[in-house]
């Protein structure tokens, strides 16, 4: 058996990693896991760990032949895959074979081993996916989320976003049963909410993955909403991070001061202009998604 222990971290392709990481240091205050590393074919990339989920800026050099490098230049700007750490990876990389899944490893190789970190394979899945092996409690200093003393309470009392926890990771597609079912049935996922017409514009399944994570399987049903251009621009992919706040108009007041342009689809939702924030959508709100 598997088990999802929580989301590793979200990926973002941008064109320059220290201004973009100097925007999330800015912005949200971040517990730096990692600082700039730079990796092979001019890939380099921060970690930073914003309330309880890292985002991860990542950069290609111009004229690196890698894979973010080749996504930029096809997509520009945007949320680029999702990390996940799991116990009984061997498990898991044999369910998503048996559903029909081609796998690759960290080199984008052909894989149906479970070796640290296994890949899925662009528009096998509703979106990219990445899966690494539980680090546990020893990594504690690889990701201070596994330490026994770690807590979100200081970055939900102390900075003015008051993050409670991240609401929702949405992924966008145009075939939102495929869709839920790929987390139900090869990440042992579970409905735990459903939305005829949310806010942004989708029908919308809140799937419950592990202990700690909601994924929103949003299929667009307004044609001039984000959500819906993002799909005809992009395909299906990862197109939002949702935190849920403990006072939206303190978070607001505190976005407006960084210069953020910020959006209000209606009461209780906030969302920054991704031409403020590297392309990427990062929406706010007060309300369990249980409630949406």
């Amino acid at each position: 058996m598997f088990d999802i222990v929580r989301t590793y971290h979200v990926t973002h392709v941008v064109d320059d990693i220290d201004a973009a990481t100097a925007w999330y240091h800015d912005v949200f205050s971040p517990h730096v896991v990692r600082e700039r590393t730079d990796g092979p074919q001019g890939v380099a990339l921060t970690l930073n760990l914003v309330g309880d989920i890292i985002l991860m800026p990542m950069s290609s050099s111009p004229g690196q032949d890698s894979a973010p490098g080749r996504f930029q230049a096809r997509f520009g700007q945007h949320m680029h895959s999702l990390a996940w750490f799991v116990d009984g990876l061997p498990d898991l990389v044999d369910t998503l074979i048996g559903h029909g899944l081609s796998l690759a490893d960290e080199y984008g190789r052909p894989t149906e081993v479970a070796s640290e970190e296994v890949w899925t394979r662009a528009r096998q899945a509703p979106v990219l996916l990445e899966f690494v092996r539980s680090i546990g409690e020893d990594g504690a200093g690889y990701d201070p989320r596994f330490g026994g003393d770690w807590s979100i309470a200081p970055y939900r009392d102390a900075h003015p976003l008051g993050i409670e926890r991240t609401a929702c990771l949405t992924v966008v597609t145009d075939d939102a049963e495929q869709a839920t079912a790929f987390f139900t049935s090869c990440m042992a996922g579970r409905v735990v909410h459903e939305v005829e017409r949310t806010v942004h514009g989708t029908r919308s399944t809140m799937v419950q993955i592990g202990d700690e994570t909601v994924v929103e399987v949003a299929q667009p049903i307004d044609a001039d909403s984000r959500a819906a251009e993002d799909l005809a621009r992009v395909g299906g992919m990862l197109h939002a991070v949702t935190f849920q706040v403990t006072d939206l108009a303190r978070a607001g007041a505190h976005l407006a001061a960084k210069g953020m342009r910020l959006e209000q689809p209606a009461d209780g939702h906030l969302v920054i202009d991704p031409a403020d924030s590297y392309g990427a959508v990062f929406r706010f709100t007060d309300r369990a998604v249980t409630t949406w």
